[in-house]
């Protein structure tokens, strides 16, 4: 497993690379946005949030993104919105950089292919509780 970091800031690894190190959660916390005003008065309120992550073997990897807390049927879930932030740039079997739009994309599967709301809300509990 290599994660190199580059002159460019980038810390360059495969995607498979990245995934088999895990991700350690670091921090996490609420969006102190005030409600926004509606039509008729009424305001719009929603709980929002960001996390931020590390890789597990050198905590050299930063990816972080913003969530929303949302309730249907008795249930809250946690969802990220927006793109994720990160200091990777994948890169393929040749070591070459697979670009900004592709790594994105990738980043944004990464987050969403593992449960990290579980340890969000376990952290949003203990710090907001």
């Amino acid at each position: 497993m290599t994660f190199t970091v580059s002159k460019d800031g980038y810390v360059r690894c495969t995607y498979a690379a990245l995934q088999s190190a895990g991700l350690t959660h670091r921090i996490c916390g609420l969006d102190e946005d005030p409600p926004r005003a509606r039509s008729g008065g009424v305001f719009s309120t929603e709980i929002t949030g960001y996390t931020e992550w590390v890789d597990s073997v050198r905590s050299i990897v930063t990816l972080g993104w913003d969530w929303q807390m949302n309730a249907v049927d008795g249930a809250v879930t946690l969802r990220r919105i927006g793109e994720p932030r990160s200091n990777v740039m994948f890169v393929d079997i040749n070591g070459a950089d697979i670009g900004p739009a592709k790594n994105l994309a990738s980043l944004a599967a990464l987050v969403d292919a593992f449960d990290w709301q579980s340890e969000v809300r376990r952290s949003i509990d203990a710090r907001y509780g």
